[in-house]
């Protein structure tokens, strides 16, 4: 009797040690080492995002008139481009004919509208852009048409009027060799406060502003990406 007893519990304590033990057949999720591990992360999908680290740059001489009464000016840039090609913003400093000075800095913004393919090249592309002036004009005198006024503010002083213009438009990059081309644009925009459109003069002291307009913008220019 004693020794069913003890044979019941040993082959009870047999079972239950069997069922406690982990399925051989299990197989983990994550792997931390060989192979399996990095064709797990590879699997992930990667998500696209806004912004694209990888960037080029370059270089622009570009010759613009617009239509504010300012004579053409000779612009020296820089810019930055996405490596997907289709972004591009530059910052400018150009100079004016006129005083032969650097008579302030532009910002221009590009939208290439072809999106490019691995593997295709194209020696035209076209762009919208978006172009801000910001141009400070320094005077002599105070701005005014009566001279007994310029007399008592002072002749000799010194006045800077500052301006700005927006425009949009249009333009076309011509791909040439070794990473240069050449472009052309052409916008039409508002201007604001022009000293070379001035507006009415007051009629008790002659004192004037620039003025506010409309105009058609041009700009032809060569550059080379880095």
């Amino acid at each position: 009797m004693k020794n069913l007893i003890l044979t019941s519990m040993i082959l009870a304590a047999v079972i239950f040690t069997t069922k406690s033990q982990p399925d051989s057949t299990f197989v983990p999720k994550a792997y931390f080492s060989g192979d399996s591990y990095e064709s797990d992360l590879n699997s992930i999908p990667q998500s696209d995002s806004i912004w694209d680290l990888k960037l080029t740059y370059g270089l622009e001489i570009n010759h613009f008139t617009t239509n504010s009464g300012f004579k053409p000016g000779l612009e020296f840039s820089i810019f930055v481009k996405g490596s997907n090609g289709r972004r591009s913003l530059e910052i400018a400093g150009f100079y004016d004919s006129e005083s032969k000075s650097i008579a302030g800095f532009s910002i221009h913004h590009k939208y290439m509208l072809l999106k490019k393919h691995t593997g295709r090249s194209s020696n035209f592309e076209p762009y919208a852009f978006y172009n801000f002036i910001y141009r400070s004009t320094a005077l002599n005198g105070p701005l005014t048409s009566k001279p007994e006024i310029a007399r008592l503010m002072g002749n000799d002083k010194k006045t800077t009027v500052t301006s700005i213009e927006h425009i949009i438009g249009l333009g076309l990059k011509m791909n040439l060799i070794n990473s240069m081309y050449i472009h052309c644009d052409l916008g039409y925009g508002r201007y604001l406060g022009s000293i070379k459109k001035p507006g009415k003069p007051d009629e008790k002291t002659g004192m004037y502003k620039g003025g506010d307009g409309w105009g058609v913008f041009s700009k032809l220019g060569i550059g080379v990406e880095f």
